[in-house]
């Protein structure tokens, strides 16, 4: 969620049987970035697109593809888990308990067709996110996070004496690999409205200004999500030094702190400079659509 191009990217090591397989290790790999997401190495085999399905009002489905880019032929499972901020602001996955209490989950109202798929080398599969509108009982928005495990085919008689709820591994990758990505689903009219609450430039330690820091908070019943642009202004001059994009803010948390790195040359800076944050709404259900928030700061104080 914090200090990358999207959302920190964070390693959650678990283990799934691990009495039948001692070794395995599980790495969820979080990215929340455009395009094709790829698993990270050592053993990167799945490529995704989108990175994050949002399903709004008016729909009944959405669709996510799944492509093999490994060498070998793998089969991937999708299960939910819910996301969140821990008591340290980290963005991990929690327990029931854990969850704020305004948190929807969408697991109960989202079924994948197929659940379970088996590729070769390259081979691509679209797979349909389906939202079943009559269990949803109260507007409002359904987060939860598709888990997308790829699990290496070890031989065909082997996953024949093997139940759908066994991980299958090849002995000599010792690591399953998968990623996750949101799946918002959105219920009647929902909103969201961020805005900048403070700014802070953050100078390394020679003295030059190397990022700006941003407490963000935001208002409604939804996530938010969009681009940050960052400039140096010398009055009517402005330089970008800055970009972040593909920003979420994810509903009920009502802040977040971002850092986003700038970089410009210490003689373009005089005393009247300025710093401008502009965050731009991506949003394409809401009702109110691309609007900017942005704040202007002096670089010398």
């Amino acid at each position: 969620m914090k200090d990358t191009s999207s959302k920190a990217i964070a390693l959650i090591i678990s283990v799934n049987h691990w009495w039948a397989i001692p070794s395995l290790l599980l790495v969820v790999v979080m990215l929340l970035v455009s395009g094709t997401t790829k698993a990270a190495e050592p053993g990167s085999a799945a490529g995704i697109y989108p990175t994050r399905v949002v399903i709004p009002k008016n729909q009944k489905s959405g669709a996510i593809t799944l492509t093999n880019t490994a060498s070998v032929e793998v089969s991937y499972r999708m299960n939910l888990i819910e996301m969140g901020l821990d008591s340290h602001g980290r963005f991990r996955q929690l327990a029931v308990n854990e969850l704020p209490g305004r948190h929807k989950s969408s697991k109960p109202i989202v079924r994948f067709s197929p659940r379970q798929v088996r590729l070769k080398p390259g081979q691509s599969q679209v797979v349909r996110v389906i939202v079943r509108r009559g269990a949803i009982a109260t507007p409002g928005e359904y987060r939860s996070h598709l888990v997308l495990q790829a699990l290496p085919v070890l031989s065909e008689k082997l996953n024949e004496n093997i139940s759908s709820d066994s991980v299958l591994v090849n002995a000599s990758s010792g690591v399953n690999v998968g990623v996750s990505i949101p799946i918002i689903v959105r219920h009647g009219d929902t909103n969201a409205f961020v805005t900048t609450n403070s700014v802070t430039l953050n100078q390394d330690s020679s003295g030059v200004i190397e990022s700006v820091s941003l407490a963000m908070g935001l208002r409604g019943d939804r996530s938010a999500y969009g681009d940050f642009s960052v400039y140096l202004v010398n009055g009517q001059k402005e330089k970008q030094v800055g970009v972040l994009k593909s920003w979420a803010l994810y509903y009920p948390y009502p802040a977040e702190t971002v850092r986003i790195p700038i970089k410009f040359q210490a003689g373009e800076v005089t005393p009247d400079s300025k710093i401008r944050v502009i965050f731009s709404n991506r949003s394409i259900d809401s009702a109110v659509t691309n609007w900017v928030d942005e704040t202007l700061v002096p670089v010398v104080r």
